[in-house]
């Protein structure tokens, strides 16, 4: 795992924020802003903690979904399974550039094998209500990680083929905290930042980027060895 494949899952997060609105906006507002609150902090940090427990979920479906990976990983060469890996998992970040281009609503079919496990793990959530205490939130937020969605589940395919559980938590804890800043803004009422992202030129842009990071993961055994580019990349972090 090295920098560029991390910001590649951070921009997917950042970028994937309008499907992350149309999937958990409606929870990030109903469960912030509870009637009768009006210290503005006070919100505020109920929507934080929501957040990092959301995020906390997420690095640990990557732990759990990378050490899947490495036992499979183990059955086989290293060396050839290493490659094909790195490979795979550019591949994905190539597929959710493109998905994040093409705008909300196109990767909810990823969040099919997730289903059941959120029929089972809904129920556990009228145990956090109402949300008065910073452990409801932390409580709350972590379920809500488990919410089926395409795009995380996009991105747990990818940290499954990093095949460690510390780069596949790393992957997820990236992605997490680039979904962090439009829904705490639609927590506190400020949409703005997320229609901003949402803009046709910006989608493209920042998809673009994405894909050009999964290209990078993938290729950068050969790209490291260029005389120019290969300087840059390991400057970055990158590792083959």
């Amino acid at each position: 795992m090295d920098g560029v494949t991390l910001t590649s899952a951070f921009l997917a997060g950042l970028l994937g924020s309008g499907h992350c609105a149309v999937m958990c906006g409606g929870i990030a507002v109903a469960f912030t802003g509870l009637p009768g609150v009006e210290d503005t902090r006070q919100v505020r940090l109920r929507a934080l903690r929501m957040q990092i427990g959301r995020v906390a979920s997420y690095t640990l479906a990557g732990v759990i979904m990378a050490s899947i990976g490495l036992g499979l990983a183990t059955l086989a060469d290293p060396e050839p399974v290493t490659r094909f890996f790195r490979v795979a998992l550019g591949g994905v970040l190539i597929l959710a550039g493109l998905q994040l281009m093409r705008g909300p609503g196109k990767m909810d079919w990823l969040a099919g094998p997730g289903r059941r496990v959120w029929q089972r793990l809904q129920p556990l959530t009228r145990h956090f209500l109402p949300v008065n205490t910073p452990w409801r939130a932390y409580g709350l937020g972590a379920l809500w990680g488990w919410l089926p969605c395409g795009l995380v589940y996009t991105l747990l395919l990818a940290a499954w083929f990093s095949a460690s559980p510390l780069h596949g938590g790393a992957l997820m804890l990236a992605f997490g905290l680039g979904t962090l800043p439009a829904l705490m803004a639609i927590s506190l009422g400020a949409a703005g930042f997320q229609r901003r992202l949402q803009q046709h030129s910006t989608r493209i842009g920042l998809g673009l980027v994405v894909m050009l990071g999964g290209l990078v993961t993938a290729l950068a055994p050969v790209l490291v060895n260029l005389p120019v580019l290969g300087p840059i990349l390991i400057a970055l972090g990158c590792k083959v």
